[in-house]
C-alpha cells in the first residue's frame, strides 16, 4: 500500500514537472525575441506578395486612369493643373503631381504607378510595425502588420495607383515622427512638413492638421508646438502660392457660399444636370455602411472598443499612451464624421464609403494597441448586458450585410432528410432553401436575406457563450489561489468585447468580411494587357493626331500612346459628362456634353470607343460615312469580353 502511494506521488510529480517544463517552454518561445520580428515580417512579405498578385489582376477604374493621366499632362507642361479648359482638377495637386512625376521619371503607365503604390504599402507597414512596437512592444507590432496581411480587400485597395495608400503612408509615417515620449525636435519638425504636404496632396485630411498641432502642444511643449505650426503653415501657404489664385477652386467648391462669398469667381454660376444621379434609397446607405464594417472591421470594432472600455485617466498605463489614445481617437472619429457625411450624407457616391476609410483605417489599430492595457476589465451588470446586446446587433447587421455574399451559400446547406421527417427514414439530404419554401412557404429572395441574419447572430451568441466559458474557467483556475476572486478576473463583458474583436480579426480574409470584394479582380495580366492595347493604339494613331477618348472609365491605355491631343474633358468619362447647361461655361470649367461632343467628333482624328458604349448617338454619329473603321483592339481585360476598342479614323 505504501509502495503504491510512492509509486503514486512519483508519478504526479513526474505530471507537475511536464507541465512545468510545457509551461516553461511556452514561455521561452513566447518571449523570444526574434519570434516576434519573424511574425511581423513574414506578415508584410505575405502583405506584399498579395499586392503583387493584385496589382496585376485588378482592372483599372476611373480615379486610377484620371490621376495618371492629368499628372502625366500637367508635368509634362502639356496642361496647367486649374487651368480653364483643362482637364477637370477637383483634387489637390499633389494628388496628381505625386503620380504624375513617378512616371516622367520611370516612364508612363500603369504598372509602374502600381508598382510605386506598393512601395507606399510597404513603408506604410513599417511604420505601423514602429509605433505598435514603441507603445505596445514586439508582439503588438507583429499583430499590426497581421492584421493588414489578412485583409484582401485592403490590399486590393493599396495595391492600384489611388490616394489612399499615399495618404496613408504620409499619415502613417507623420505618427512615426510626433507620436510619444522624447520626439527628437528635428523628427517634430519633419512631421509637421509631412503634415502640410498631406493637405497639398488630398484636402479631405484637413481635420487632422489642427488636431495634430493641438497634440504636439500638448505631448511636446510650446516650444515644439509653435514650431509645428510655423513649418506647416509654411509648408501650405507655399504650397498655395505655386497654384495662386487658380487652387482657390477647389476650395470654392467645398466651403459654403454663405460664409466664403470672396470665392465666388472661382465657383461655377451655371445649372447643370449631371447624367450621374443615382437615386439612393436608405438601404443602399445602411448597405454601404455594413460593408465598409465588413471590410474595415478591426479599425472600426477597435475604436469602438475602445470608447466602451474607455478607463479613468488614473488608470492609464502612462500620460503619453493617454495622450496618444485621446489624439487618435480624436482624429479618428472627426475624420470618419467627415467621410461618412460624404458617402452616406450625399447621393454622390454612396458606395465609396469604403475607400474613403482607407484613408485612415489604421488609425483605429494603433488606438487598440495603444489603449488596451488600459481598457476597463471591471463592469458592472447593466454596462455587460448592453455590451452583449451591442455585439449581437452588430453580428446581425453583418450577415445582413454579407447577403450578397453568403446568403446563396448558407441556402445551399445540405440537411440530412431524416432530421426533418422522423416519421419516414428517408436517406440522402436537402437543401436548407427546400425545406423552408415547402414546409413554410418562404420567397427565396426573403430568405436569401434572411437566413445571413439569422446566422450573425449565431455568431454572436457563440462569442457571448465562449466570454461566459472563459470568465467561468479564469474563476475556477488560478495558478496561485484555489479559486479567483471575481475582482481579479475580467469581467464577462470585457471578454466579451475582446473575443468579439479576436473572432473578428480570424474571420476578416472570409467572406462574412473582407473576402467578399471582388469589384474588380480580374483573369490574366492586366498590365501586359493595358500595355499592349496602348501600344497596338500608338500603332495605329500617329504624334499629334487629335483623339477623342470613349475607349472606357480608366484612360491608362492613352498612357502608352506618345505625342497625341486629347480632349482633357474626357478623362472622367460621364462623372464630368452634363446634360444641361451653357455650352462655353461647361467646357472653361473641365465639363463637357453632346454638344461639345458632336463638335469634337467633327475635327477629330481618331474615336477610340469601347464596345459597350458603340450605342444610342455615339453609334449615329460614327455611322454617317466620315471614318473609316480600322481593326479593334483585343478586350482591354479578359474579364470584359465588351472591353475592346472600336477604333474609327477619320476620312481626309
Amino acid at each position: 500500500m505504501n509502495q503504491n502511494n510512492g509509486i503514486s506521488i512519483k508519478l504526479e510529480n513526474k505530471e507537475l514537472q511536464s507541465a512545468s517544463n510545457q509551461r516553461s517552454y511556452f514561455k521561452h518561445i513566447s518571449s523570444s525575441s526574434w519570434l516576434p520580428e519573424v511574425i511581423a515580417l513574414l506578415s508584410g512579405i505575405l502583405f506584399l506578395i498579395q499586392g503583387w498578385i493584385y496589382s496585376h489582376t485588378q482592372q483599372s477604374a476611373l480615379d486610377e486612369g484620371a490621376y495618371l493621366s492629368k499628372g502625366y499632362l500637367f508635368v509634362t507642361g502639356q496642361y496647367s493643373i486649374y487651368q480653364d479648359y483643362g482637364p477637370w482638377s477637383n483634387h489637390m495637386p499633389l494628388s496628381f503631381f505625386i503620380p504624375g512625376y513617378i512616371q516622367y521619371i520611370f516612364g508612363p503607365g500603369v504598372g509602374v504607378a502600381r508598382y510605386f503604390s506598393l512601395l507606399l504599402a510597404g513603408l506604410m507597414l513599417l511604420g505601423i510595425w514602429m509605433i505598435a512596437n514603441r507603445f505596445g512592444g514586439k508582439w503588438w507590432g507583429a499583430a499590426a502588420v497581421f492584421v493588414f496581411a489578412i485583409n484582401p480587400s485592403v490590399i486590393k485597395m493599396y495595391s492600384v495607383a489611388v490616394p489612399q495608400v499615399l495618404i496613408e503612408c504620409m499619415l502613417v509615417w507623420i505618427l512615426v515622427l510626433v507620436l510619444g515620449d522624447g520626439r527628437p525636435l528635428w523628427q517634430i519638425v519633419l512631421g509637421s512638413l509631412l503634415a502640410g504636404l498631406m493637405l497639398m496632396t488630398r484636402i479631405n485630411m484637413l481635420p487632422g492638421l489642427p488636431l495634430l498641432l493641438l497634440y504636439v502642444f500638448w505631448q511636446h511643449g510650446v516650444k515644439a508646438g509653435i514650431l509645428s505650426t510655423i513649418v506647416t503653415a509654411l509648408i501650405v501657404t507655399l504650397g498655395h502660392l505655386l497654384f495662386w489664385p487658380a487652387i482657390l477652386k477647389i476650395w470654392a467648391k467645398r466651403l459654403p457660399q454663405v460664409i466664403t462669398p470672396f470665392l465666388d469667381p472661382y465657383r461655377y454660376h451655371i445649372e447643370i444636370t449631371d447624367i450621374w444621379n443615382p437615386q439612393v434609397t436608405l438601404l443602399n446607405r445602411l448597405l454601404s455602411f455594413l460593408y465598409s464594417l465588413r471590410i474595415h472591421f478591426v479599425p472600426l470594432i477597435g475604436a469602438l472598443t475602445a470608447c466602451l472600455l474607455w478607463p479613468r485617466k488614473s488608470k492609464w498605463k502612462s500620460s503619453s499612451h493617454f495622450r496618444a489614445s485621446v489624439f487618435l481617437l480624436s482624429l479618428f472619429l472627426v475624420l470618419l464624421l467627415i467621410h461618412l457625411w460624404a458617402a452616406l450624407g450625399q447621393d454622390y457616391c454612396v458606395f465609396c464609403l469604403d475607400g474613403y476609410i482607407a484613408y485612415f483605417s489604421m488609425l483605429g489599430v494603433l488606438l487598440v494597441i495603444i489603449s488596451f492595457s488600459s481598457w476597463r476589465r471591471q463592469l458592472p451588470l447593466w454596462y455587460q448586458v448592453f455590451l452583449a446586446a451591442i455585439i449581437l446587433v452588430i453580428c446581425a447587421g453583418i450577415g445582413f450585410g454579407a447577403f450578397e455574399d453568403i446568403g446563396d451559400t448558407l441556402l445551399n446547406i445540405q440537411i440530412p432528410r431524416f432530421l426533418i421527417d422522423f416519421s419516414n427514414r428517408a436517406s440522402g439530404f436537402v437543401s436548407l432553401d427546400a425545406v423552408l419554401i415547402n414546409k413554410f412557404n418562404f420567397e427565396y429572395a426573403s430568405l436569401r436575406r434572411f437566413i445571413p441574419i439569422l446566422f450573425g447572430l449565431g455568431v454572436g451568441v457563440l462569442v457571448i457563450i465562449f466570454a461566459l466559458g472563459t470568465r467561468i474557467i479564469l474563476l475556477r483556475w488560478n495558478p496561485s489561489k484555489p479559486v479567483a476572486s471575481p475582482r481579479t478576473v475580467p469581467s464577462f463583458g470585457y471578454l466579451a468585447m475582446v473575443i468579439f474583436l479576436i473572432v473578428g480579426t480570424l474571420l476578416t480574409p472570409t467572406e462574412l468580411f473582407a473576402g467578399g470584394g471582388s469589384d474588380y479582380d480580374c483573369s490574366g495580366d492586366v498590365i501586359s494587357s493595358y500595355r499592349e492595347i496602348g501600344e497596338y493604339l500608338a500603332y495605329h494613331i500617329p504624334p499629334r493626331s487629335k483623339v477623342y477618348w470613349k475607349g472606357g472609365l480608366s484612360a491608362v491605355p492613352l498612357l502608352y500612346v506618345p505625342g497625341i491631343e486629347i480632349y482633357p474633358s474626357q478623362l472622367n468619362d460621364g462623372y464630368s459628362f452634363k446634360i444641361e447647361g451653357d455650352t462655353e461655361q461647361l467646357h472653361k470649367w473641365g465639363f463637357w456634353n453632346k454638344e461639345i461632343a458632336l463638335r469634337w467628333l467633327e475635327e477629330t482624328d481618331f474615336v477610340l470607343i469601347e464596345q459597350r458604349s458603340f450605342h444610342g448617338w455615339h453609334k449615329d454619329a460614327l455611322s454617317t460615312g466620315k471614318y473609316e473603321e480600322l481593326e479593334p483592339t483585343p478586350p482591354q481585360v479578359q474579364c470584359r469580353s465588351d472591353s475592346w476598342i472600336r477604333i474609327f479614323k477619320r476620312i481626309k
